[in-house]
């Protein structure tokens, strides 16, 4: 599964990820499947003093992480709602709240 194939919405997650390196995504919207950053989801950077450098921008023809992939069949199964909290680090998600049903 590559960069590529994904939807424009998942292709701008993915960079804003990518562009937060460290930090929180919250309230994010999923309709169809898809997110949605809307009025409602707030991104916060987390700065850490001691550490510098910048995660590399995604190419077409980059293989996408699992953690990604994992990430985008939660979005699946979810087919709409909230997700409360996306945790990134490195421009990758690692830990992702959800509401228990």
């Amino acid at each position: 599964m590559t960069f590529r194939e994904q939807s424009p919405s998942v292709k701008h997650l993915l960079n804003r990820m990518l562009k937060l390196g460290w930090g929180e995504i919250e309230n994010l919207l999923v309709k169809d499947g898809e997110p949605v950053i809307g009025s409602q989801t707030h991104i916060y950077k987390s700065i850490a003093l001691d550490k510098q450098g910048t995660a590399t921008p995604y190419r077409p023809s980059d293989e996408l992480k699992p953690h990604v992939i994992q990430l985008l069949n939660e979005f699946r199964k979810i087919r709409n709602g909230t997700i409360p909290t996306i945790r990134i680090q490195d421009g990758l998600p690692i830990f992702l709240r959800v509401e228990e049903v």
